[in-house]
C-alpha cells in the first residue's frame, strides 16, 4: 500500500494542478470553480500527510472553566499514529481509566484499563458515521467536518458527493478561498481555505440543522510545517456560541510532531492484547485474539445489554454535544458507549427480560383493569337500581 502513496499522491496533485488551471482561465470568481480548487487543495494536502505522529492535549481557553468546557467540549489529552487508513489512538479518561484504540478496515479494537477496571476490558467494534473518517484527532485538526447525516464526519471531498447548496464562493486578496454552503446537516457551513497552507481549512463555522441556536467556530490558531512542503495544525481553538452567547472554547495543542517518518509496526499495534478475551460489540460474542486482534479462539456468545443513544447525549447539534461519543473507544463495560445498533454496556451474568414476560404483564395488566372497571360499573348499576325501588315505594 505504501508503494503506491507516492503515485496517488502525484495524482491529486496533477488533479489540483489542472483544476486551477482551469479556474484560471475560466475566470476565478466562478463559484464552482473556487469550490473545485479548495476541495482538490485540500484533499491532497491532507492525503500529502502518509504517516503522521504527534502527542496532543485539550484544555480550556479563553476563561472557560473545565466544568464549563465538559459541558460541550471532550478535553482528552494522550497520543496518536497514523500511516495510510489505520490509526492508534491513546487517551486518558476523567475516571482514571485509559483507552488505547487502533482502526483497521473500518473497524476499532480498543483496550480500557486502570481506574474503575480491575482488570483490562478488550473490545471490537465497527467504525460508525459518529466516529468520522480519521477519528476524533481528524476533526481536531479540521480535516474532517460535520457531515450530511448528523452526527458524523467526513472530509469535504465526501461531503461534497452528496446534495449540497453553494451559497457563496470568493477569493480574497490574499488567495484565501471562502466557502459557504448548506446541506442536510447543517444550515449553515462556511470554510475559509489557505493557500499558503495547501489550502487546509483555517477556520469554518457550522450551524447545525437540528438547532439554529448552536454556532461551533474552530479557527487553526497555528499551522506548522514538520515536513517541507506539509502543514498540519499545531494549535487550533474550538469555540462554542449558544443563542449569541459564547458558552466555551477550547484548544488543541499537538507536540512532538512528525509526518512522513519511518513508523515501526508496533507504533498501530495494541500492546498485551496477545491472548486475552475480546468483546465484539457487533457480533455479541467473546473469542480470544492474536497480537493483532485477530480471532484465535473459538467463538462463544455474549450478552450485551444496549441502552438508548438519548441516555449518552449523542447529538446532532454539533460536533462536541454533552458526553457525546467522538469515537469508538468508549467501550466494554463503559456505558457511554454507542454501536452501530446504540449505544452498548456489558454487563456479565445479566439477562435481558424475554420478549413473553413482558407480553404477559401487559395482558395481565389489562385483564387486571377490565374486571376492576366491570366491578366498579356493576356496583353502580347496583346502587342506581336501588335507589329507584326506594323512589317508586315513596310515590
Amino acid at each position: 500500500m505504501a508503494a503506491h502513496c507516492p503515485a496517488r499522491i502525484g495524482v491529486l496533485l496533477g488533479c489540483f494542478a489542472v483544476t486551477v488551471y482551469a479556474t484560471t482561465a475560466a475566470g476565478s470568481d466562478a463559484p464552482e470553480l473556487l469550490l473545485a480548487t479548495a476541495r482538490d487543495g485540500n484533499r491532497a494536502a491532507i492525503h500529502s500527510i502518509r504517516t503522521i505522529e504527534c502527542r496532543y492535549e485539550r484544555q480550556p481557553g479563553a476563561d472557560t472553566t473545565v466544568a464549563q468546557a465538559k459541558k460541550y467540549i471532550s478535553i482528552p489529552a494522550g497520543r496518536f499514529w497514523r500511516a495510510g487508513e489505520d490509526y492508534r489512538i491513546i487517551e486518558s479518561i476523567d475516571d482514571g481509566s485509559t483507552k488505547d484504540c487502533v482502526v483497521r478496515n473500518g473497524q476499532g479494537l480498543c483496550l480500557r484499563s486502570g481506574g474503575p477496571f480491575a482488570t483490562p476490558v478488550l473490545s471490537r467494534e465497527t467504525l460508525r458515521p459518529v466516529d468520522g473518517v480519521g477519528g476524533a484527532m481528524w476533526q481536531y485538526l479540521l480535516f474532517s467536518q460535520w457531515g450530511w447525516n448528523p452526527p458524523s464526519f467526513y472530509p469535504l471531498s465526501e461531503i461534497l458527493q452528496h446534495p449540497y447548496t453553494l451559497n457563496k464562493a470568493e477569493r480574497s486578496s490574499s488567495g484565501e478561498i471562502y466557502v459557504d454552503l448548506s446541506h442536510t446537516g447543517a444550515k449553515r457551513q462556511e470554510f475559509w481555505f489557505d493557500p499558503k497552507a495547501n489550502y487546509l481549512v483555517r477556520k469554518s463555522v457550522m450551524v447545525p440543522a437540528a438547532d439554529g441556536n448552536y454556532r461551533w467556530e474552530h479557527e487553526v490558531v497555528v499551522f506548522s510545517e514538520p515536513a517541507p512542503g506539509v502543514f498540519v495544525p499545531s494549535t487550533v481553538e474550538d469555540r462554542l456560541i449558544l443563542k449569541g452567547k459564547q458558552e466555551a472554547v477550547v484548544r488543541t495543542v499537538l507536540t512532538d510532531l512528525k509526518v512522513n517518518h519511518a513508523m515501526p509496526a508496533t507504533a498501530l499495534r495494541v500492546p498485551g492484547v496477545e491472548g486475552r478475551s475480546c468483546l465484539d460489540l457487533d457480533r455479541d460474542s467473546r473469542y480470544d485474539v492474536d497480537a493483532d486482534g485477530n480471532r484465535t479462539g473459538p467463538e462463544t456468545p455474549e450478552k450485551v445489554t444496549r441502552i438508548s443513544p438519548e441516555a449518552v447525549g449523542s447529538s446532532a447539534r454539533g460536533p462536541s454535544g454533552p458526553r457525546q461519543p467522538h469515537d469508538l473507544l468508549q467501550t466494554g463495560q463503559d456505558p457511554t458507549n454507542s454501536s452501530a445498533r446504540g449505544p452498548a454496556r456489558f454487563e456479565p451474568g445479566r439477562e435481558p427480560t424475554p420478549w413473553w414476560v413482558w407480553l404477559l404483564c401487559g395482558s395481565g395488566f389489562v385483564i387486571v383493569t377490565g374486571l376492576g372497571l366491570g366491578a366498579i360499573r356493576r356496583r353502580r348499576q347496583v346502587r342506581e337500581n336501588g335507589d329507584v325501588g326506594q323512589n317508586e315505594q315513596g310515590w
